[in-house]
């Protein structure tokens, strides 16, 4: 089950200070893969986590058609829904191991040097300016979203499979996903033109519209959600002297 703790807290809605802790379990994972110090104590799951891992191989068996977002989606409503005793059991197994793992963590901290430490903070530095900039990024798209960017048609492909996709029936998304990229390495160049000429048709509009959504953005004053390229044509403009 390929899904980090901090992906499960989002689907969980879980505090911000529990996507800390998350963000310094995946520190510890990425020290451990490196030289630089010896292996930390692992942290271990949270009670949401365990839950999550004993319900998930039975849940996606039992839903082979459901994508994994979609599984951990549903396995965090059911956590919410819970028995109180059973997720009371979940939560006092958590804080036991995580009475040892922090007891492990003073022992393991006081065994680094000062160089060790000091390479330490800076790799935990690195990762708080990297989840920071994934924090602003989110936060941009989103912005951008509700001011209505337009969206961009994509390539010819996306133009192949959004024709598609009214075909698909009763097929899983994931299954009928693979039988059109299958036909779409089969499909002739002839009709690949087809998809390649509509692309470039869209594109054209899509560029239209962008650039004049650009322009009602700079005069809003959102000057971080338009293109680097808008942004400093405009501020060349701003500088030229008014005639």
């Amino acid at each position: 089950m390929a899904y980090s703790v901090r992906t499960l807290a989002r689907a969980a809605n879980l505090p911000v200070a529990v996507n800390k802790l998350c963000g310094l379990w995946q520190l510890n994972l990425s020290l451990s893969s490196t030289n630089q110090f010896p292996d930390p104590p692992k942290r271990p799951p949270s009670a949401y986590f365990s839950f999550i891992q004993d319900q998930y191989q039975s849940f996606s068996n039992a839903h082979p058609d459901l994508k994994r977002t979609d599984i951990v989606k549903q396995l965090a409503q059911d956590w919410k829904k819970l028995d109180d005793a059973l997720k009371e059991k979940y939560n006092s197994t958590a804080k036991v191991k995580m009475d040892v793992y922090q007891q492990s963590m003073e022992k393991y901290m006081a065994k680094l040097d000062p160089a060790a430490k000091k390479a330490l903070a800076e790799n935990k530095k690195e990762k708080r300016d990297k989840r920071e900039k994934s924090r602003v990024t989110r936060a941009k798209r989103k912005l951008a979203r509700e001011m209505e960017r337009p969206v961009s048609p994509g390539n010819a492909y996306t133009q192949f499979v959004v024709e598609r996709m009214t075909q698909r029936g009763t097929k899983s998304t994931k299954v009928y996903m693979a039988e059109l990229a299958r036909a779409w390495k089969a499909l002739d160049v002839a009709e690949k033109e087809k998809f390649k000429q509509r692309e470039k048709q869209l594109r054209e509009k899509y560029d239209e519209q962008l650039s004049k959504w650009e322009s009602s953005m700079l005069v809003r004053g959102h000057t971080e959600l338009v293109r680097k390229e808008t942004l400093e044509t405009f501020l060349k403009q701003q500088r030229q002297p008014s005639a």
